[in-house]
């Protein structure tokens, strides 16, 4: 287990460098980015397909119906995936094929007045 605080970084330039490190990473396996909501996890997408890494991209998310979630987590053999998810999946999912994870390090939480 390794811990890396990267402020520097945002979390595609960190999967950018998973890549190119010389990380253990092959097809099949996957890497889960927690980032703080639905918006954030599009966005991060966007920019992931944007930067033309060799990667597959999938969405983690509350909102999401159960066969949504479930195809987002099926079995993949072709490429490196990257499961873009909110904290929903700190909680209630095992994900057997995850070799790193990156956290933003950010948290929506309601606040009361």
């Amino acid at each position: 287990l390794e811990w890396q605080e990267r402020p520097d970084k945002d979390a595609i330039e960190m999967m950018q460098e998973l890549l190119e490190g010389g990380s253990n990473l092959e097809a099949g396996d996957d890497v889960l980015l927690f980032t703080s909501g639905k918006n954030e996890i599009n966005t991060l997408i966007k920019k992931g397909i944007a930067s033309g890494l060799p990667l597959e991209f999938a969405k983690l998310h509350a909102g999401m119906t159960t066969q949504e979630q479930a195809r987002s987590l099926s079995e993949h053999e072709e490429t490196i995936r990257v499961i873009v998810a909110t904290d929903v999946a700190m909680t209630s999912l095992t994900f057997p094929r995850v070799k790193y994870v990156i956290d933003e390090g950010v948290v929506k939480s309601p606040e009361l007045d």
